[in-house]
């Protein structure tokens, strides 16, 4: 087994952990769903289910399986049979460090292992932001407020991971580098007052 199959390896297990724990979270409302039946006027209790929870099991679930049987097409020329059961899908979840190995070893040119490998990274990550236990740098990069741009490249400026807990958070460009081939930044005092140049109505002639 290669040095990356078992780094994989560990992955799934981390995964297995996970969707055990969201799995028990299913059955739990969330937050949203709380506030959205307070705002009903329907008297009855609201159904018991984490919709984000639930679409990340389900979202793993039947990826593990489709990897599973692409890449054992790929590898055997033959069909995967695997029951569609969460035990089923565990199976599967387990199988993809070897069969990723494989392929990457055996069919180099095929991209279906690195699509595979991605997910499982993807399925962490985001499993773990559900359960707020999220690493340094899981959180994603989001959109800099009123859609701001970089005036040397035109395209949206970035606010980085954890910066909506800053006092004052620069925003980026994620295209651009100066000349230490650092991202462009832009620091907050300078992109808060393009926006409040924008709020600002002209004078009238």
């Amino acid at each position: 087994m290669t040095v990356e199959a078992t780094d994989l390896a560990v992955l799934v297990e981390e995964i297995v952990e996970l969707h055990r724990e969201l799995s028990a979270e299913i059955s739990q409302p969330t937050r949203r769903d709380v506030e959205t039946h307070a705002r009903s006027a329907v008297s009855a209790s609201p159904a018991p289910w984490n919709d984000e929870a639930a679409g990340w099991v389900l979202t793993v679930e039947a990826g593990a399986r489709d990897h599973e049987q692409m890449l054992t097409r790929i590898a055997f020329n033959g069909p995967s049979i695997r029951a569609t059961t969460t035990a089923g899908s565990l199976l599967a979840l387990r199988h993809l460090p070897w069969l990723i190995g494989h392929v990457q070893d055996a069919h180099p040119a095929r991209k279906a292992a690195r699509h595979a490998a991605n997910d499982l990274a993807a399925w962490a990550r985001q499993g773990r932001i559900l359960l707020d236990q999220a690493k340094p740098g899981d959180e994603p990069w989001t959109n800099a407020p009123g859609s701001l741009t970089c005036p040397h490249c035109d395209k949206p400026l970035y606010l980085p991971p954890g910066a909506l807990n800053q006092t004052r958070p620069s925003i980026y460009c994620v295209s651009c580098r100066d000349d230490n081939g650092r991202r462009i930044e832009f620091d907050n005092l300078t992109w808060l007052g393009v926006l409040n140049q924008r709020d600002t109505p002209n004078d009238a002639a």
